[in-house]
């Protein structure tokens, strides 16, 4: 009869007073629950215990009230599709007027701003505090570049290529500034993945290898001078680029070789050299003229070369018997050649009826600097 009893005094409760209250004789909601023991080390179990389902039940469900609430204990279950599109992970859901399961937020939350599926503003400083756990970003991305960014170029991660740029978005090496750099501790060159590369010592400048090399220190030495020439005065009066000839004084074979026939010098040993040449211009005629000289690197011909030094001087005609000023160029190098290649110095005269000679400040320095 007590089984019959309570649920009838239960209902009677209800309509008599539409308000129900369990541990407590004054309810003061439709459904006021109180804890049985609110203090003390009671070991008592107190709380509302919500129906638990898995997924695939909470999927199953039709004519569902807005606001019921249930647990989702189980999200192996079932599809993250119709009513439970919102449901993927485990906690607590309601019943919302969408007529979807929707996570229940946090106390204070008007929307969910979770940084997983929603941008969101920080209200305050915050401080992440990893403790003895890593923090790591990964990425699936098969194109694009900047899939992880700060302020947009101030920062930004290009996932495909494992690269990130400083000042760009669109990074071309492992690691690019586009802009300033400072550096207030050492340079280590070298190494790889796991170990630590080359700091060099006092005095060591850096030498490239080229494209997909590794730059090195290289230890500065004392200039050796591998090559002394003087140009003797000669009378030019062609119209174009001339090759004069060398006069040489001094040679070192173990660095240079030299051929007399055409003046050209040729590399032995690889290292950084400095060329020095010091070209004059004694005008023995009144016609205005334009005179070059240059410091060419394997000449080809005069579309085909790479110059390493110019200078130039353009005068206007005199009158007879006075002649222009003498011309004097001072051309200088320090480049680093390797075996094999070729050096030479060309003087030019624009207009072939304005005769020059070369004078006796015509000389050619070479020095080896080092490797």
């Amino acid at each position: 009869m007590k089984k019959i009893l309570f649920p009838l005094t239960l209902c009677a409760s209800f309509t008599a007073f539409s308000q129900v209250g369990i541990n407590t004789p004054s309810p003061n909601a439709t459904l006021d629950i109180t804890a049985k023991n609110s203090t003390g080390i009671s070991n008592n179990v107190d709380g509302l215990l919500v129906p638990r389902v898995d997924r695939q039940r909470a999927q199953s469900m039709t004519g569902v009230p807005v606001s019921t609430m249930i647990y989702v204990n189980n999200i192996t279950t079932g599809t993250q599709t119709g009513t439970a599109a919102n449901i993927d992970a485990v906690g607590y859901y309601y019943f919302n007027e969408a007529n979807v399961w929707t996570k229940l937020k946090g106390a204070g939350s008007a929307i969910d701003t979770n940084i997983y599926n929603i941008d969101g503003t920080l209200t305050g400083n915050r401080v992440v505090s990893q403790e003895d756990k890593t923090l790591a970003f990964t990425s699936t991305a098969t194109s694009g570049t900047n899939q992880f960014s700060v302020d947009g170029s101030t920062l930004s991660v290009d996932a495909v290529n494992n690269r990130m740029g400083v000042g760009t978005t669109t990074p071309q090496k492992s690691l690019h500034v586009n802009g300033t750099m400072q550096l207030t501790n050492e340079l280590n060159v070298g190494g790889d993945a796991a170990s630590v590369g080359n700091p060099g010592t006092a005095g060591q400048f850096l030498t490239s290898g080229g494209p997909g090399v590794s730059t090195t220190w290289t230890t500065t030495t004392s200039p050796i001078n591998v090559l002394a020439a003087t140009i003797p005065s000669t009378g030019v009066n062609q119209t174009g680029e001339s090759f004069p000839a060398f006069s040489v004084s001094k040679q070192n074979n173990a660095y240079l070789s030299f051929n007399p026939a055409n003046s050209v010098v040729t590399v032995v040993k690889s290292g950084y050299y400095q060329l020095i040449a010091s070209v004059s211009y004694n005008f023995i005629s009144t016609i205005g003229a334009s005179v070059t000289s240059r410091i060419y690197k394997n000449y080809v011909s005069p579309v085909s070369n790479t110059i390493l030094s110019i200078a130039s001087t353009t005068y206007p005609g005199t009158v007879s018997p006075s002649f222009p000023p003498p011309v004097y160029h001072s051309i200088a190098s320090a480049i680093y050649l390797n075996a094999g290649d070729t050096i030479r110095i060309s003087q030019y005269n624009s207009n072939a009826s304005a005769n020059y000679m070369s004078g006796s400040y015509t000389y050619v320095i070479y020095n080896y600097l080092g490797q």
